[in-house]
């Protein structure tokens, strides 16, 4: 059986994670998420319809929960992009 992706390609299930893996302690499985943020992550490369209301609390909410753990300035600069 074949998943659907819904989120447009965008990677939606790193970013919901960020929060999770900083307060797990995984620092090398955080670091791998980070870089994504920093070099892969593309807001503008949607490839279908995604629903604003999941985006919102999942992107946003995980670039926003990680910078306010961490204080990494790239989540918070990623996550005006996507507002």
């Amino acid at each position: 059986q074949k998943g659907i992706n819904n989120f447009g390609g965008v990677g939606i299930s790193i970013l919901d994670s960020l929060t999770t893996l900083w307060l797990l302690d995984l620092p090398k499985e955080f670091e791998r998420a980070e870089s994504f943020v920093r070099d892969e992550l593309n807001f503008g490369k949607f490839d279908q319809d995604v629903s604003v209301f999941e985006l919102t609390i999942r992107a946003l909410g995980g670039l926003l929960g990680a910078h306010s753990l961490t204080g990494g300035p790239i989540f918070l600069q990623r996550a005006r992009e996507l507002a």
